[in-house]
């Protein structure tokens, strides 16, 4: 795909063609029209409708646009496939059941469901002013946090991703030109005594919000306390950055990370994503392709 008008002619053609069409495409226009310009953004079109996917690097997200009873086919490419459907508690509109249908047929399996959470930096740094004294306490046992530069960003991104709070499918892409304009302490860690790193965390703000944040703590460092002293320097953070929201999604799986979001003061959303990924080692459909 070249220009974003290719994109939209593409729609509006197929809104003409079909009375009701399911998407699932939840970008800002500026969003897609940074995707095209950067040439990470393809599509498959078809009687049934437009596949969309977007190159994240280690996989393709891809989007629909589709007839909702219409039998569309999604095609395995050289990396896995991500699909996220948004929706609210409740039962499933139909178009979606049908997608969710087709999904399964065409060999994708059901990764997981999250829980969207929001909150305000100040009110929740106002929760954790609490342990302020406690933080201290630890720097004087030499537990101090940094701010990391971008030669650190890949071991934090490490942690997080070996920590299995999230997925690697659920760690925001971007290219390193575009980590090196992040604002500094986007990257946080937290070294011991000796400069080891014990903790890390990831918080990336856009236009006051701060979205796909992250904390983990490494396995031989868990309940030593870490995770509170992190926490309040991310939340100090996002209050001197003047973050008007956090944003960010959780396992419905993973309890223990919603009971202490819970306890931190974030709001929960009547808001789910079921993830849909397809494998190629996992399609049902012809693998003889090369790809996007």
């Amino acid at each position: 795909m070249k220009a974003f008008n290719e994109y939209t002619n593409i729609i509006k053609a197929f809104k003409a063609s079909c009375r009701k069409p399911f998407s699932n495409i939840y970008y800002m226009s500026s969003d897609i029209k940074g995707y095209i310009e950067s040439g990470r953004l393809f599509y498959e079109k078809e009687e049934a409708g437009i596949i969309f996917f977007l190159d994240e690097g280690a996989y393709y997200r891809a989007w629909l646009f589709v007839n909702e009873n219409g039998e569309f086919t999604i095609s395995p490419q050289n990396k896995k496939i991500l699909i996220r459907n948004i929706y609210k508690s409740g039962e499933k509109e139909k178009g979606l059941q049908f997608v969710e249908r087709r999904l399964e047929e065409s060999g994708f399996r059901k990764a997981g469901t999250t829980i969207g959470i929001q909150g305000e930096p100040v009110k929740l740094f106002q929760r954790c002013e609490k342990i302020k004294k406690y933080t201290e306490a630890m720097e004087k046992k030499g537990f101090r946090c940094v701010e990391a530069d971008f030669s650190m960003f890949g071991e934090i991104e490490k942690i997080i991703l070996d920590s299995g709070i999230i997925k690697d499918h659920q760690l925001d892409y971007r290219t390193d030109e575009e980590k090196k304009r992040l604002e500094k302490g986007s990257y946080l860690y937290m070294v011991d005594g000796d400069g080891q790193i014990c903790a890390a965390s990831i918080c990336v703000v856009e236009d006051g919000i701060a979205k796909g944040a992250a904390l983990a703590v490494k396995e031989e460092y868990k309940r030593q306390g870490i995770a509170p002293c992190l926490t309040y320097h991310r939340f100090k953070w996002m209050r001197d950055k003047e973050v008007r929201f956090v944003q960010g999604w959780i396992l419905t799986s993973n309890i223990p990370s919603l009971k202490y979001h819970q306890s931190l003061g974030y709001e929960f959303m009547d808001k789910y994503t079921d993830e849909w990924i397809l494998d190629l080692a996992e399609s049902s459909l012809d693998k003889t392709g090369d790809g996007l």
